[in-house]
């Protein structure tokens, strides 16, 4: 489903947030409306590092920004999300937002348009992480980045989950991207092909790295516990268990104490409606699990 029946507030003092990464499934945010939609002139890319939440400084996951491109087909499908409540609760929503997109440092305002083509909401913040921040790891031969993020990890989890979630949730609102699923598809093969190389080497297969359903090809290499309990070391990002990650790491120790109580991805909005992002599944087994 590409498209809502839910008509955005025209209100002038509406702040609406457009997400196209982890806010799609994990706004961890109160909300009063929720807009699947499209940006245009822009084009989603793995092309950030990750220091602090999917690798290391010393080896760096890759997660999404926009890149701008001037021609028709450049479209970013996501969802825009309209903050809720007081101007106060407003402003904190903000703050948290700045607090998790510290490594973006390009704010932008976009129109969201529906699958009809008509414009959803005028002027919706975005952030962007640019070239010129330091984190920025630009452009890089596909196979190169699947390889990446195969491999990296940082305390929200192995990069690999970060990218099967999106791509799941996408699926779940019912929007195309075609280089996001294709780069899935190239990253869910090398996971398979890592734990192959591990088994004939004779390593221990629980060094083993991949979503549930990759480890099935060897008996002993069973990774699926750790996803299915929900990455709890990734409860900042992706909406675990956050009194688990207790003084793991400032931002989510921010998360818990900044926010007295945020809503997942399965409850239900001020407004009644349920969040109608589908629950992770395994892009191997196709069998739902814990997000």
């Amino acid at each position: 489903m590409m498209g809502t029946d839910v008509q955005p507030d025209k209100s002038e003092t509406s702040i609406w947030v457009f997400g196209y990464g982890s806010l799609i499934h994990t706004p961890n945010f109160l909300y009063n409306q929720r807009l699947v939609g499209h940006i245009r002139g822009y084009r989603r890319v793995f092309w950030q590092g990750s220091t602090d939440h999917r690798g290391t400084p010393e080896r760096p996951g890759r997660t999404v920004t926009l890149t701008s491109e001037n021609h028709p087909a450049a479209v970013t499908w996501g969802v825009a999300f309209q903050l809720a409540g007081t101007s106060q609760e407003q402003a904190a929503a903000l703050s948290y937002l700045e607090w998790r997109e510290k490594q973006y440092d390009v704010r932008q305002l976009v129109d969201v348009y529906g699958a009809d083509g008509q414009m959803l909401v005028r002027g919706a913040l975005v952030y962007i992480a640019s070239s010129a921040n330091q984190n920025y790891l630009g452009p890089a031969d596909t196979h190169l980045i699947a390889a990446q993020i195969a491999t990296s990890r940082g305390p929200s989890g192995p990069n690999w989950e970060y990218l099967c979630k999106l791509a799941d949730a996408m699926r779940g609102i019912g929007a195309p991207d075609r280089e996001l699923f294709a780069l899935e598809d190239m990253v869910r093969k090398e996971l398979v092909r890592q734990q192959q190389h591990r088994s004939v080497d004779g390593l221990p297969a629980a060094a083993a790295e991949g979503p549930p359903g990759v480890a099935s090809l060897d008996p002993l290499a069973d990774m699926t516990g750790e996803l299915r309990q929900g990455t709890a070391a990734g409860a900042a990002e992706d909406g675990g268990d956050v009194k688990a990650c207790r003084g793991r790491a400032d931002f989510r120790r921010w998360h818990m104490i900044g926010q007295p109580r945020l809503p997942d991805a399965t409850e239900f909005t001020q407004q009644g409606r349920q969040d109608d992002v589908k629950p992770y599944t395994d892009p191997v087994t196709q069998t739902a699990g814990a997000a």
